[in-house]
């Protein structure tokens, strides 16, 4: 596995992060309301808007995409895993397992394991080839 490959994981963790923060707005948004009371008449118009309708389906197709990226990152870090098991060295699976499985900051990663950030940094992109 390459450092791309792993850096796939946090990339798409954010993207689903930014996808379900949609959902939740969309929802937040289509919570029932009082209509406004103008006291000017609507316009007749042939055309038909269900707004209630259209927000429903946006609904179903943002919660439908926020479960393809959830499947989609459980496989990344189930394939992770296994391939974490394959490495000889602890310290890198340790390493690999807190960035690219947890998603720590190097910052974390490093109070975990008694380093510092930039020694950790340094050891993981000699040890995982880039490309």
């Amino acid at each position: 596995m390459t450092r791309k490959e792993l850096a796939q994981v946090y990339h798409l963790a954010q993207e689903l992060k930014m996808r379900e923060k949609q959902l939740n707005e969309l929802i937040q948004s289509s919570q029932i309301s009082s209509p406004q009371m103008t006291g000017m008449p609507f316009a007749n118009t042939n055309e038909t808007s269900d707004k209630v309708a259209d927000t429903a389906v946006k609904i179903i197709t943002y919660t439908e995409q926020v479960n393809v990226f959830k499947e989609a990152l459980k496989i990344r870090k189930e394939a992770i895993d296994r391939w974490t098991m394959s490495l000889e060295d602890s310290y890198l699976r340790q390493i690999v397992h807190y960035r690219c499985y947890e998603l720590l900051s190097w910052t974390k990663i490093a109070q975990l394991l008694n380093s510092t950030p930039d020694s950790l940094r340094m050891y993981y992109n000699r040890s995982i080839p880039k490309e």
